[in-house]
């Protein structure tokens, strides 16, 4: 079932971005110093959760703001709709397509799965179902513009879902 899928998505990122036992960078350096932000890893359970409590279908279109090596997107694929993930810093931007390309033929659905590379501000929320942010408290100076956005393009009926663990020990 999906719990199984999730295990094959934590294995691959295990191995191919063992970031989970190196939080300071010291065996993966290069998601030390990001472009904008900081790197922190959202729990795939805590995001499986909310995607059943939410009743994510096949027919949704779901956005992860800040997609990272595309922990959310991956799981929220799971649930059967097109999921885009949005990532400014190329590092891991190229890293998410990576693992996309590990996790193909491994039981996980990657079709409908899409990164973009590039600025979450630039996005047009109106045309999807969920959007999804990890807020880590490192993005204070765009909170406001965020806020005023998705005020402006989020549609009837659309969420915007913001999640945040405090004291995660993947911040700088």
């Amino acid at each position: 079932g999906l719990e199984e899928k999730i295990r094959i998505i934590d294995s691959v990122f295990n191995v191919e971005a063992p970031t989970e036992d190196d939080p300071w960078g010291i065996i993966y350096p290069e998601l030390k110093s990001l472009e904008k932000g900081i790197f922190v890893i959202a729990d795939k359970w805590l995001i499986f959760n909310l995607a059943q409590r939410l009743g994510i279908s096949d027919a949704a279109n779901n956005l992860d703001l800040g997609s990272g090596r595309g922990d959310v997107v991956f799981t929220l694929a799971l649930f059967g709709g097109r999921v885009t993930g949005v990532e400014y810093d190329l590092k891991l931007a190229l890293l998410s397509e990576q693992l996309k390309a590990k996790l193909q033929g491994r039981g996980v659905d990657t079709q409908r799965v899409e990164f973009i590379k590039g600025d979450f501000l630039e996005i047009d929320f109106s045309k999807f179902d969920f959007i999804f942010y990890h807020m880590n408290g490192t993005y204070e100076p765009g909170q406001q513009e965020l806020a005023q956005k998705v005020l402006r393009e989020l549609t009837e009926g659309a969420k915007f879902v913001i999640f945040h663990i405090p004291g995660t020990p993947y911040s700088k």
